[in-house]
């Protein structure tokens, strides 16, 4: 998501209804009228319905050969994973602002008591004070 770009782009394939396998490779997942375009050597698919990539489906059915590729980039929080890592010698993470950031530390907590760990070293942390219990 974000603003438009203006560029100049070679249309590889247009899917009116394309799809992806779900979870677990079960049922389907609408991903919507779906375009593949190369801009500058670099392909790029678009889709209308937004949602995570779970599967290489979102690419091979556009017609990109994903073994060809040096690098592949997927938006996707955790769950590309079970498709992706049979194909790829590596996994690189990239963060992204807002409330989803795997960064923990820069959500902005409101309603959380501390200390709480990972956000806090509990080492250096005082123990709750502990409540009486009736006998």
């Amino acid at each position: 998501s974000g603003l438009p770009l203006d560029v100049r782009a070679e249309v590889l394939c247009v899917r009116r209804d394309a799809c992806q396998p779900g979870l677990g490779g079960k049922g389907g997942d609408a991903l919507g009228l779906a375009v593949a375009i190369r801009v500058a050597g670099i392909d790029i698919v678009l889709n209308s319905v937004r949602q995570q990539v779970f599967s290489p489906a979102c690419f091979t059915e556009l017609g990109i050969d994903l073994a060809a590729k040096r690098l592949v980039v997927v938006k996707s929080t955790q769950h590309f994973r079970a498709g992706f890592d049979p194909l790829a010698a590596a996994t690189v993470y990239c963060d992204t602002p807002g409330s989803l950031s795997a960064r923990i530390d820069t959500i902005p907590y409101q309603f959380i008591r501390r200390p709480i760990w990972p956000l806090d070293d509990l080492d250096q942390a005082s123990p709750p004070p502990q409540q009486e219990t009736a006998p």
